[in-house]
Formats: C-alpha cells, structure tokens, sequence
C-alpha cells in the first residue's frame, strides 16, 4: 500500500515533514508507516507538531517540544510489538530522546549485508541496500524478486537501559574498524565476547544500545544484518563502555522465538529462519560487496535485493 502511494519504499533512515531535511537525517522511515497501520491520528499529529514547533530547524527526534499533548512518544503501537517480548513495554526515562523516553517496536529494516556507512546518505552502500540513509527504491530495485529479499526482522529489547550487558537487546563495543572486510575480526571482537551461556555480553564490553527506538534513526536502532545468523550478538566498530549509537556495525536479527527469528519478506509474506541458517563461515575474504553474489551464505542472500543469488532457505 505505501508503494502504491508513493512510488517507492521508505527510507530506513530518512526526514520527516518540511522542518527535518538536514545531510545527517535521522528519522526512522516506520514513522512514514503509521499511516498504513491505523496510526493516522499519532502520525498527524507529530507531523503538525513539528511543523508548527518554534525549535530551528533541521527538527530531530531527540528535540523537546515537537511531540504535541499527550505525547506521541508514550504510544505503543501494537502491530510493530512482538508478544514474546517480555520487554517491549519498557519505556525507559534516559534513553537520549527526551525526558518520556523513546517508543520501542519489534521490527527492523533489514539492511542485507550492507554494513559500513548505512548511516550516509552519499554513500555508495545505497546501491546494494534495499532501505537505506536517504535512498528511495522502488520494487524495480529489488531484482531478485520480492518474495526472496528480507524487508524486515525482529529484533530483541534489552531488560535494561542504555548499556545492557544481555545479548538480547544488547550491543558489543567491537573497536575495530575491519569488522565489515575481515571474518577473523568479526569472531575476534563480535562473537567472543559473550559468557559460556551466550545470553550475556562479557563484561566490559557492552556499549550503548536503543535497539528497536522507534522515532530516532541510525544503524544499531533501524537495522538488521543479513551477516551473523539470527539470535547473534550484535556489534558496533564503537569502543566498549561508550556512546556508540549512530556507529555503523553488525546489527543481528534476535527474537525470543525459540530456535530462530520471523522475518518479512518483501512481497508481504512471513518466513521462520533458524538459528542455523548457512551466513558466516570460515575465511577472512568474507566482506561487505557493492555488487554481485553476498559472503554470506543462504542469510546474506537472502538480504540483498539485487545481488543475483538463487535462494532456498
């Protein structure tokens, strides 16, 4: 429907109204969704309370006085919460979004195996990712047929607030610029830094996470990777221990599903994928592409629009 309408897809990352366009834009393109799961009224008015706010433009999402009364940020919109969660009603009051704290969804764009620079609107990723910074494409993008591309996943919210030490929700502070070219750094400083459970990041090397914030958009709260398989920990080239939200990295698809995740595909239709669906295996040429075939497997496939894979999950 929204296609129809517009003529192409929403941004991941994108404006919003007349008083939002600046080169580091940073709302979520699900706000231009509300409208499609009868939210017209919350999206209306954010819309008119940003337009009509005396706060200089360019308007971001972590601005006072551009929510209106009641506040559109303490809404739950229903058909973006996933029941499992047992998080999802959390509503936390220092998240960096104002003082009401940010409304969080279950449901993520998915971002392929686009990782370094998704946050760019310049960036040449935009010609491999399907929701990008910025970038509107239309279905005719998606060459490999909408019913084998992901558009969205789920995704996990933390028990805790701004740095969760639980996988689930959580973010690893990666430090390491490589984590997008090199298999051996992605296992080096992704995947080891969890505890013998795998349910909880080793300590010291949580960074900051506002997985799933629904207004506010940058890679680690709008975006899913086709690289890790589900329920991996996700990664940021951010250092442990410090503000890394907006960083570009590695950001795992996760539910509290057992065994896997739900995911959307772009045709509309719902596919279960396994925790073991074939993504990342052993060499260190495995990287990011602008063209062509994804590293990383079946799962990496699956989240390119246009790489030319053939895909039987």
């Amino acid at each position: 429907m929204y296609h129809d309408t517009a003529n192409n897809l929403p941004a991941g990352i994108g404006w919003l109204g007349t008083k939002t366009k600046t080169s580091d834009c940073c709302w979520s393109g699900r706000v231009s969704l509300l409208t499609y799961i009868e939210q017209s009224a919350a999206y209306d008015r954010l819309l008119s309370t940003i337009d009509s706010s005396s706060v200089t433009p360019p308007v971001v999402p972590y601005d006072t006085g551009i929510w209106g009364d009641p506040d559109v940020r303490l809404l739950l919109f229903g058909a973006l919460n996933c029941p499992s969660d047992p998080n999802i009603k959390q509503l936390p009051t220092d998240a960096g979004l104002g003082s009401s704290g940010p409304t969080y969804c279950n449901y993520l764009f998915s971002c392929g195996d686009g990782m370094r620079n998704v946050n760019n609107p310049t960036s040449n990723i935009n010609r491999r990712v399907l929701f990008g910074c910025a970038c509107y494409h239309g279905f005719a993008f998606c060459s490999d047929g909408t019913s084998n591309t992901v558009a969205m996943s789920e995704t996990s919210i933390a028990a805790e607030t701004d740095y969760p030490t639980t996988v689930k929700g959580g973010i690893i502070g990666a430090n390491d610029e490589t984590i997008d070219t090199s298999s051996s750094a992605r296992i080096t400083n992704c995947l080891v830094h969890v505890d013998a459970t795998k349910k909880n990041i080793e300590t010291g090397y949580q960074a900051r996470s506002l997985r799933g914030a629904f207004f506010y958009a940058a890679p680690d709260t709008t975006f899913i990777n086709t690289v890790l398989p589900p329920n991996s920990p996700s990664c940021s080239v951010g250092a442990p221990e410090t503000n890394t939200c907006g960083s570009w990295g590695i950001f795992s698809a996760q539910s509290y599903h057992s065994g896997g995740v739900n995911v959307s595909m772009l045709d509309g239709s719902v596919r279960f994928v396994s925790d073991t669906i074939n993504a990342e295996t052993a060499g260190s040429a495995l990287s990011q592409k602008l063209d062509g075939e994804s590293d990383f497997g079946i799962w990496g496939a699956m989240g390119t629009p246009n790489g030319g894979e053939s895909v039987s999950p």
